[in-house]
């Protein structure tokens, strides 16, 4: 049994395209300033998790690769 295949994702980030919908998404926007997202789980049972706030900061452009 795979958990992940259970959980239902729902979320987004603010000024961007795309929808944060699985376990790995892809979010697409300028890289102008700092976005907020939020996101929220939900199990096959029903139980939903706190909503989860996070920001996606503007991405250096200086060519280091981490």
């Amino acid at each position: 049994m795979e958990i992940d295949a259970e959980l239902i994702y729902d979320g987004s980030v603010a000024g961007c395209n795309g929808q944060i919908d699985d376990v790995t998404s892809t979010i697409a926007g300028p890289n102008a300033a700092p976005y907020a997202g939020t996101v929220v789980v939900e199990d096959g049972d029903g139980n939903v998790s706190s909503t989860v706030n996070f920001t996606i900061a503007v991405c250096a452009t200086d060519g280091i690769t981490p």
